[in-house]
């Protein structure tokens, strides 16, 4: 589905000015501040940013699964038109197995090492579809053929440790898809794997969510699987939301200068010294939280007084683009860094 055919869908999720607060002996440690995020049926929604932007504790909010007294609050936080803030937490635990399931990055940690793999996917569809012994066997097999698992009778019977990585991941999907999801939540979920094997996976996830109704949260730091499988990208810095867009757009052109620094910081295939070029580290001090002035001021080259004092707003760029920048749009943007996301393909594939 395309870009456009997402946009006219109704939001499976709509998340706008989301806050969560950690308090903290010194006072409130805000690790997201003022995040927006919407994901529409057919859409796979990148997430990136460095450790510490706040990738995993957006995931982590979206499903209610933050430590005991941390404040969440925002204007709007809903799923299916049903909001999140609001749900007891029975409710909640319906929704994390039949409304959204979570794809996590170390599936052999995630998985439970006593237990069978088919017995771990079959818990879900008996949890949230009521399913039956026989129903339940046959839908372990049917999922597991589907992620693409050989021999589905003899991987049901084995456990996690006579497993590859590639493969728990496998069974971490077939799990997730188990309860028949509206939306899947994965958390850098190839990372630890190569290439070939992050291809396959990537392909099964991009196929699933060409289902009716099906939408995704992909959190990666790794721009060129952005540039593979999600149609809008959102750039997280220190827990704010500073850019937002369609991916090509984003990464042909990126208009903040964070998003800039990160594609330069990406290592690339073919350099003269040697196969893998040094990428540039980001300068400065990261995670600076200071009540006034931008976030990224003390490592931007292009950072002014302003930006010091005031802190940006989130604003619309042209169509569909947001950006959170002061000198958003200035010449000097235009021929600064970016990467075509065909060439990141390629560069991440070989293809």
């Amino acid at each position: 589905m395309s870009f456009q055919q997402c946009g006219t869908s109704s939001p499976l999720l709509r998340v706008e000015g989301l806050h969560v607060g950690y308090p903290l002996e010194t006072g409130v440690h805000e690790a997201l501040c003022g995040v927006d995020l919407t994901v529409r049926p057919g859409e796979i929604v990148g997430l990136v940013g460095e450790s510490g932007s706040g990738k995993t504790t957006l995931l982590q909010t979206l499903t209610r699964l933050l430590p005991e007294g941390v404040v969440i609050s925002a204007r709007t936080f809903q799923f299916r038109n049903a909001s999140l803030l609001e749900m007891t937490e029975a409710r909640m635990r319906k929704i994390r197995g039949a409304g959204m399931a979570m794809i996590f990055q170390n599936p052999k940690e995630s998985l439970n090492p006593i237990r069978s793999v088919g017995d771990q996917i079959a818990e879900g569809g008996r949890l949230h579809q009521g399913l039956g012994r026989r129903a339940a066997r046959t839908l372990v097999l049917e999922l597991l053929a589907r992620v693409g698992l050989q021999d589905p009778i003899r991987m049901a019977r084995a456990f996690p440790h006579e497993l590859s990585g590639g493969m728990c991941q496998r069974v971490m999907i077939a799990m997730a898809l188990a309860c028949k999801p509206f939306l899947l939540l994965a958390d850098e979920p190839t990372t630890a794997l190569d290439v070939r094997t992050q291809s396959e996976i990537l392909k099964i996830l991009k196929t699933l969510v060409r289902d009716p109704g099906m939408g995704m949260v992909y959190v990666t730091h790794d721009l060129r699987v952005i540039a593979d499988v999600a149609h809008r990208v959102l750039v997280l810095h220190e827990g704010r939301l500073v850019e937002e867009g369609h991916v090509q757009a984003v990464l042909e052109t990126p208009l903040h200068p964070y998003t800039r620094c990160l594609l330069s910081a990406m290592p690339r295939l073919g350099a003269r010294k040697g196969p893998v070029a040094i990428s540039r580290r980001i300068a400065g001090r990261p995670h600076v939280r200071d009540s006034s002035g931008c976030g990224f001021v003390t490592r931007c080259d292009r950072a002014t007084d302003r930006c010091a004092l005031v802190k940006p707003i989130l604003q619309d760029h042209g169509q569909q683009r947001r950006v959170a920048c002061h000198r958003c749009g200035e010449a000097y943007m235009k021929n600064d860094v970016g990467g075509h996301p065909g060439a990141l393909r390629k560069e991440r594939t070989g293809k």
